[in-house]
């Protein structure tokens, strides 16, 4: 079942691709991706705040990618996230 990006929380979304990140780093040695990693690592999550519509549409589109976080696509959509999360949080400031 997929996860419900909608319902989630920014830091909840934060958490998740933390996580996916991490796993990617620490297990598949994709450490081309550690720069990613630790930008998320370096944000504050204020708990509560609610996603954009962009970077909704964006982990829904890479949720698609679950089997395969390796592909090109994936791995693009991953960078586009950090920086939609970024530049929410950049806003917030």
């Amino acid at each position: 079942m997929p996860l419900d990006y909608r319902t989630m929380s920014l830091a909840e979304i934060v958490d998740d691709l933390s996580e996916t990140l991490a796993d990617l780093v620490v297990n598949a040695g994709e450490s081309h991706l550690q720069p990613q990693l630790e930008m998320l690592g370096d944000i504050e999550s204020p708990r509560g705040r609610t996603p954009s519509t962009k970077l909704v549409t964006i982990m829904e589109e890479l949720y698609t990618f679950d089997a395969d976080l390796l592909a090109p696509r994936a791995q693009q959509l991953m960078r586009d996230v950090v920086v939609e999360i970024r530049s929410l949080y950049d806003n917030a400031a």
